[in-house]
Order: C-alpha cells, then structure tokens, then sequence
C-alpha cells in the first residue's frame, strides 16, 4: 500500500480520480446525459490543481507520492500524463523519466499497460517497444501464454499481462477509433527503430491494414488500405494526412 492510502493525500489516488471522472464525462458526452457533466469536469480541473500544486516536485520532475515528496512511482507518473495533469512538453519529459528512472516504484505486468499508454499520450510510443524485455523472457522460457508476474507465477495465463498484444496494433502500429463506435479511424504510428512493420485489425466493415517501410533516409513509406466507408486521418509528428476508404501510399518524413 503507498504512503496516503490511510491517511488521505495521496497524489497517485487523487490522478486516479481525477481520470476516472473524465472519462464519465467521455461517456455522458457519446450518451448526450449531461446532468453532472460540468460538475464532474470542475472537480477534475480541481483535483489535478491540487496534485500539481502539493505532489509536483520540481527537482526531480516528477510527481511524488505526497506531498512528503519522499517517495515516487511510475503509477503516479503514468496517470500524471493519463489524466492531463501535464501534457506537451512536460508529459513528454516525464514519460522519459518513467523508462530511465530505475529508481521508481516500478509497476508490474498489468500496471505497464496504464505506463504504455502514458508514453503513447506524452508523444513517447516509441518507449512501449523499448520496454517488452520481461515478455521476451516469459517467451525465451518456453511459455506459450503470459502468465500474472512473469516466469514464477500463480496464473499461467493471465489477460492483462497480455496487452503488448493490444499496444502492438494500437500503439506501435498506431490504429485506434477516433470516435465512438469506431465511426472514424485515426492512425498515429509510434514505429521506433522499426525497419518494416506490418498490421491488421478487424473492423465492422472489413479489415484494416497498414504496411510501413522506413526508407534509409529515415523516411517512412506507409501503406494503408480501409474498408468501405470507413474514412479518418493518419498523424506523423505535427502532420495530419487525410484516409479514405480503399488503398492509399503515404511518405512520411524522417523524424
């Protein structure tokens, strides 16, 4: 249990909350419910004040755990970023300090899929490829599913250690709804040092399928073909590229 959680000020649980209440407005948004709407949204611009002003440590650019400031953890830090209690710049510093700071309270298995979305949030995708040495050990093992905390578990096959899975196709290969429903696709491929990479999901209207091959001038040829009548953009950087529906070839500059 983190420092707090008994006693009350604990940064990690006000971000938590703080996210927590965002994505409800998310939802009351889509459902058109718009009764604590405003109320939800004020709290959340409070709790965030409070975990800036009390848990931000300016020295270490992180977040603590409380305002002690004597203990911090990628959780807090993930969901710093998660909840836009930082963005641009700051989150991007961050996320880097999440991935090189060994001296966090480190999250486990499942906790990384809240850490690889941050980085993916902070403009920092590239991270999740960078991070994945304890899947490739689970895989060295000869284990065939992943199990709960790593090679000596208590569960041989665990959903949420599983999420590479889900970060490959949505992170590194970068294809997410853009709307509700998946009404619209937005593309925002984190490639890394990735030569060649090759994708498919399954949409309700077919599949969608993205083909990329970095050029040695660092440049990125991206293939993409979406089914019929889905439409939506692909982000490069500070570039938006318009999708329609059907095959197109995109270059995208080196970055």
């Amino acid at each position: 249990m983190p420092p707090g959680s008994s006693t009350g000020g604990l940064i990690h649980q006000t971000l938590l909350l703080a996210y927590t209440l965002d994505r409800a407005v998310d939802l009351m948004e889509v459902g058109n419910f718009s009764a604590d709407l405003e109320r939800y949204r004020g709290i959340s611009a409070e709790l965030k004040q409070a975990a800036r002003r009390y848990g931000f440590d300016e020295e270490r650019g992180l977040f603590a755990e409380t305002r002690a400031k004597e203990m911090f953890s990628q959780h807090t830090n993930a969901f710093a970023i998660l909840s836009g209690a930082v963005d641009g710049e700051a989150a991007a510093r961050i996320a880097e300090k999440i991935h090189a700071d060994g001296t966090l309270v480190q999250g486990t298995l499942y906790f990384q899929f809240y850490v690889f979305e941050a980085y993916r949030q902070a403009g920092r995708g590239e991270l999740i490829l960078a991070n994945l040495d304890r899947w490739q050990e689970m895989l060295d093992a000869g284990l065939t599913t992943f199990p709960e905390h790593g090679v000596e578990s208590r569960s041989d096959a665990h959903a949420w250690a599983g999420h590479p899975l889900f970060h490959l196709l949505a992170s590194t290969a970068g294809v997410r709804p853009a709307e509700a429903g998946f009404e619209t696709v937005e593309i925002q491929p984190a490639l890394g040092d990735l030569i060649v990479a090759q994708a498919e999901m399954m949409h309700s209207a077919g599949l969608i399928r993205v083909d990329y091959q970095r050029a040695d001038d660092g440049s990125v040829r991206a293939e993409v073909t979406l089914p019929n009548p889905l439409s939506g953009s692909l982000e490069w950087g500070a570039e938006s590229y318009p999708l329609r529906p059907g095959e197109q070839m995109l270059t995208l500059p080196a970055k």
